[in-house]
């Protein structure tokens, strides 16, 4: 998986742009969980660095088995689910 940031004043939901990505059929996975905000280790504490990347950070496909195209379509479908009217512009930070 490929990580990328969503950035911008107002993002667009992570679990709105992971739903519409499964709609045409683009598979991503949550940036990670924090531990913090896990049940066995829950303990009321905040880490907002640690929370504001999991609310802003998705795993796209990636891999040596990805043919350009689709990789290719992959990077698209994620900036059109970016395009919202409800919402500024926004860009996307890549993780390698």
């Amino acid at each position: 998986m490929y990580s990328v940031l969503i950035e911008g004043e107002r993002p667009v939901p992570i679990d709105r742009v992971r739903s519409r990505l499964h709609e045409q059929g683009v598979d991503s996975r949550p940036f990670f969980h924090p531990a913090h905000l896990l049940p066995p280790y829950a303990t009321g504490v905040r880490l907002p660095v640690a929370e504001r990347l999991a609310a802003r950070g998705l795993n796209l496909p990636s891999g040596a088995a990805l043919e350009r195209d689709q990789v290719e379509r992959v990077a698209r479908e994620a900036m059109i689910q970016l395009r919202s009217p409800v919402t500024p512009s926004h860009t996307l930070d890549m993780c390698p």
